[in-house]
């Protein structure tokens, strides 16, 4: 880091066009709703093994109504955004898109799709199990986002936006008097990788001591946030497994 772009890294980066946060908010609503794939920047940001205009190829796909294509989208969709347990930035963009066609598409992969959100809106967790690696949502700040050379922690603030914008599209699948007991369960940890997260951590630094304190001593909290979710993510596993 020797030459000046890296001067004031990374608060002149800001708003620029390698942050994601910006391009996430930028998106209309009726450019997500109507799947208008061509207007929203894929060029600026790679996946983990190519360019980011693979990506909304890929989407389209899942969309479709050809179940063997739409099985092999997911999954690559899976190995471009998501790579041993890390994120990355283009991932925040297909977000919304990711929310539609699991609230619309084939319900076989429902379940998955909206993993792959909650995994996107996460730090890298691979191999922790603890409640405090559960519940955490944002990144060390000066871990790098390798395609962007940005926080790591703008692209999860990018994705738990793009979920928060598009709540309204998760509240029907939580209450589907009828629903797929891994649906509703993934679809509670969608949500749990934004609201968890903005309470734990993303609390002021002076606030945190009394943060971890009441954390480690309420026993409701230990229950919501140190049991659930271990207990959710068991019963998810052993739904895949089956």
């Amino acid at each position: 880091m020797d030459d000046d772009r890296w001067d004031d890294w990374p608060e002149r980066w800001v708003g620029t066009d390698c942050d994601v946060r910006a391009a996430v908010s930028a998106m209309p609503r009726e450019v997500k709703d109507g799947f208008r794939y061509d207007e929203v920047p894929w060029q600026r940001f790679r996946h983990f093994y190519g360019p980011g205009e693979e990506i909304p190829g890929l989407l389209a796909t899942l969309a479709s109504g050809d179940a063997e294509a739409a099985d092999r989208a997911l999954w690559q969709l899976w190995t471009s955004l998501h790579h041993q347990g890390g994120t990355i930035a283009v991932g925040a963009l297909a977000v919304p898109f990711l929310l539609r066609i699991a609230a619309t598409g084939r319900p076989e992969l429902r379940a998955q799709t909206l993993r792959l959100v909650a995994e996107i809106g996460r730090c890298q967790h691979m191999g922790d199990g603890s409640r405090e690696g559960l519940l955490q949502v944002a990144e060390e700040p000066l871990m790098i986002e390798g395609s962007t050379m940005c926080p790591v922690d703008w692209t999860i603030q990018a994705a738990r936006q793009a979920v928060t914008d598009d709540l309204h599209l998760l509240l029907p699948l939580l209450s589907d008097p009828d629903p797929d007991p891994e649906v509703r369960s993934v679809t509670a940890y969608v949500q749990q990788a934004w609201i968890l997260g903005k309470v734990f951590h993303h609390a002021p630094a002076l606030l945190r001591p009394v943060r971890d304190f009441i954390l480690d001593h309420t026993p409701l909290l230990q229950k919501v946030a140190g049991d659930t979710n271990p207990r959710e993510i068991q019963k998810q596993l052993a739904l895949i497994q089956d």
